[in-house]
């Protein structure tokens, strides 16, 4: 009886330190920011604008602004998922582009060259300050917020508190919570977690037409975890699964391109 006392006590103690590192770095496993020095130059394969965004609080955040060579039907907002920066994400504009939005797209606080530190409050603000500055040239109608993965967070929550076309929401999560759960379905965590996304709570309260794209095979954004966003959906909204599809590659499926033409037609 004494060795299974023993026993037990070093698998709670052992547990009890996975917890604590789980705790302690729990922002650095949600948020892969990767920084760029402030001098850094875009290599891109479509031309943009770069300027910086200015928080009350005087942080800065980077942005771009990609011009359709089309007559221009509107802006896609985009906000980016949880890893690297607008170098990278820069790429995935020409879908827009090539249908005749123009395309904005930012840094959050702690990402690329943009100031301060991530979290959940920082990227609202980001997402506010952003959708302020395109409303200066667009009209609310011709706004469209696209969120993938991270950023379906903040583009499913400025939804409940702006004007736009409609909220567009790529590989999203019922919320940050449930993907750890749905991941590691056997993990007890007795603490909340810092940054939650709330999709759940923000998709109903849309204040517009809601669309979701998703794929059968994610293995970073299980479906499982997506797929509960679709009973809070509305008669006018819409959840499209692509069979095959995984987390990075949605872009590549026809049906993914039949989706954007019918959504961005107009």
């Amino acid at each position: 009886m004494k060795k299974i006392l023993v026993f037990i006590g070093v698998i709670v103690f052992l547990y009890a330190i996975v917890l604590g590192v789980l705790y302690a770095a729990q922002d650095n496993m949600i948020y892969m920011a990767s920084h760029l020095p402030k001098d850094h130059e875009f290599k891109l394969r479509y031309p943009a604008t770069e300027l910086f965004l200015k928080h009350e609080n005087g942080n800065e955040i980077n942005a771009l602004s990609f011009k359709t060579n089309q007559s221009s039907k509107g802006v896609v907002l985009y906000f980016h998922g949880n890893s690297r920066n607008l170098q990278h994400w820069g790429r995935f504009v020409n879908k827009f582009l090539s249908r005749g939005y123009d395309v904005f797209m930012i840094d959050y606080q702690g990402y690329g060259k943009s100031d301060g530190e991530v979290g959940q409050q920082a990227i609202y603000e980001d997402a506010m300050l952003a959708y302020n500055h395109v409303k200066e040239e667009y009209a609310t109608d011709e706004i469209i917020l696209y969120g993938r993965s991270l950023g379906s967070g903040p583009a499913s929550y400025l939804s409940t508190i702006v004007d736009a076309k409609m909220l567009v929401l790529v590989t999203p999560f019922y919320s940050i919570p449930d993907v750890v759960k749905v991941q590691a379905p056997y993990v007890f965590i007795p603490f909340e977690l810092n940054t939650v996304f709330p999709n759940y709570k923000h998709v109903p309260e849309a204040k517009m037409p809601v669309h979701i794209a998703h794929g059968t095979e994610d293995n970073i954004v299980p479906l499982e975890s997506g797929l509960k966003l679709k009973p809070l959906l509305r008669a006018n909204d819409s959840f499209t699964i692509i069979e095959g599809g995984s987390h990075r590659n949605l872009v590549r499926y026809d049906k993914f391109d039949a989706l954007l033409d019918k959504l961005l037609r107009s």
